[in-house]
């Protein structure tokens, strides 16, 4: 029996913020960095997955952690301010229909390489009790950029393809290997093409483009432009993409 179709109602998705990212004058660092990400998703992959149910799990102090253990934290005003602006801008008389958002605190330890882990085992625990009923589960990192519709392709051929009671887990970031187009200046650690030059080592027609055609997510945005260059030049390409897959499926099963 073919499994019914995926969407966004069937997925819930988590991400770990610092402390600073819930003040309205973050301190800078990361903080600020990972503010500026965020108001950037507003404005472009979440506009496409507004039913969507997102745990944003910010870093906050022991003893107010402690307070609100099992409470939603109020969203930042500055996020309020930013989707005002977004609905000016797209020039709606409503606000703009944007993924449910619940933000909350966490007060245990983070360092990065040692107990980072702790956080990211709260977030899944949390996601899992928030939402019991969904198909998937995703972490998606704070610098990361989301392609929400080919996204979802990804999914529901999962969720085609694997046995209802088998439980599935994927997400190295580590797929990509020099092994299959002979060389290495378009590889990282976090994966394929020059994260702050999108423009050089994925141009069409060439071998190395094939893994940016049709992208699920870009990591890690270390900065704010390489956000910006990377929306700017995978998104309007989407749609292309995504024609591309239906006439190649379309052939698969005539063959």
């Amino acid at each position: 029996m073919e499994a019914s179709a995926l969407s966004w109602r069937d997925v819930a998705a988590g991400t770990m913020f610092v402390e600073g990212v819930l003040k309205n004058n973050p301190p800078g660092g990361r903080a600020s960095l990972e503010r500026g990400l965020l108001e950037r998703a507003q404005s472009t992959w979440m506009l496409q997955a507004p039913e969507l149910e997102l745990l944003f799990m910010t870093s906050c102090e022991a003893a107010l952690a402690a307070h609100n253990r099992d409470k939603d934290q109020p969203a930042p005003s500055w996020w309020e301010v930013a989707k005002q602006r977004l609905q000016q801008r797209l020039q709606q008389p409503t606000a703009p229909a944007l993924p449910k958002i619940q933000w909350r605190c966490y007060g245990g330890p983070e360092t990065l390489g040692k107990s980072l882990w702790r956080k990211t085992g709260a977030l899944l625990a949390t996601l899992y009790a928030r939402f019991p009923q969904k198909s998937f589960y995703l972490k998606l990192d704070s610098d990361t950029m989301v392609f929400p519709r080919a996204l979802l392709r990804f999914l529901q051929a999962l969720h085609s393809n694997n046995p209802r009671a088998r439980p599935l887990y994927f997400g190295s970031n580590r797929i990509a290997s020099t092994t299959y187009f002979g060389q290495d200046r378009c590889f990282y650690d976090w994966g394929p093409c020059d994260i702050a030059d999108p423009m050089r080592e994925c141009k069409i027609n060439t071998k190395e483009s094939t893994l940016c055609r049709l992208p699920l997510t870009v990591h890690k945005l270390r900065r704010l432009e390489w956000y910006d260059g990377w929306w700017a030049f995978l998104a309007p390409r989407e749609a292309r993409a995504l024609a591309q897959l239906d006439a190649y499926n379309a052939a698969a099963l005539a063959a």
